[in-house]
């Protein structure tokens, strides 16, 4: 299989010295705890966030399509987020790079938005904390965590250390904010 994506060395934010290849076709779900580097790898994917250093390679001619977790507010409800992915698949792009589309919405509509990822011609990355979604999905998932991403298999994932990890992270924040916790 072709990649759609080659990083090699790259360092953006929390990300540090990260080299891997994203597959063209298929879905990639990018799983880790909150602050992880989820969200830029995937702005760097898209070409909005400039890379701290390393080399990023795009398959040319590469069609993308990004929905940035924050802009998922005009799409609150699970209908509403279903009709906008395929408002997105049907300008039938090369790449469609989703950022957290599963947050906030009920479990039917999730379960749905993942059938018509699955289904979907494409390359799909989504970066998302929805577990249950990334085990329906199969296959591999990149782990993005301590700076770091690797490919394990969706079915041997350590979710609850993924989960642990985001409430410690959210616990430094609220200390950092002083509120305690």
């Amino acid at each position: 299989m072709s990649s759609a994506y080659r990083l090699r060395d790259v360092s953006v934010r929390s990300l540090r010295g990260i080299t891997v290849d994203v597959p063209r076709g298929g879905i990639t779900c990018v799983v880790g705890p909150s602050q992880a580097g989820k969200s830029p790898l995937l702005e760097l994917l898209a070409g909005t966030l400039a890379l701290d250093s390393g080399r990023l390679w795009r398959a040319p001619g590469l069609r993308r399509v990004f929905h940035h977790g924050q802009a998922w507010t005009h799409a609150p409800r699970g209908a509403d987020r279903l009709a906008a992915v395929r408002r997105m698949l049907a300008h039938r792009p090369d790449v469609l790079l989703l950022d957290e589309p599963t947050k906030q919405i009920d479990e039917p509509s999730a379960v749905e938005l993942g059938t018509l990822l699955a289904a979907a011609e494409t390359t799909v990355v989504i970066s998302t904390h929805d577990h249950p979604l990334t085990r329906r999905l199969g296959g591999s998932a990149l782990v993005v965590a301590d700076g770091t991403a690797e490919w394990q298999p969706a079915a041997t994932i350590d979710y609850l250390a993924i989960q642990e990890a985001t409430m410690d992270v959210l616990r430094d924040v609220r200390l950092r904010q002083g509120s305690g916790c």
